[in-house]
């Protein structure tokens, strides 16, 4: 996830990619030099891009066998 785009790439046992897909995310201004993002988004955008990859390469979520998330980085 980063402040744009939520992200989810699924790699094989091997390490080898698989499949990428990425949703929009949105970001809040309060202040003119900050960001914010929902929390709540941030995760229904997730399952989104979880559930796309998973039908696009007719997988079930029982092969997944790990996940990582990072969010906002400098």
């Amino acid at each position: 996830m980063g402040t744009s785009s939520t992200r989810f790439i699924l790699y094989d046992r091997q390490l080898s990619k698989v499949g990428q897909v990425s949703t929009p995310t949105s970001t809040l201004s309060p202040q003119p030099s900050g960001r914010q993002q929902d929390p709540l988004l941030l995760l229904q955008g997730a399952l989104h891009c979880i559930d796309s990859l998973l039908a696009q390469l007719t997988l079930s979520s029982s092969h997944i066998a790990a996940l990582g998330l990072t969010t906002q980085r400098k």
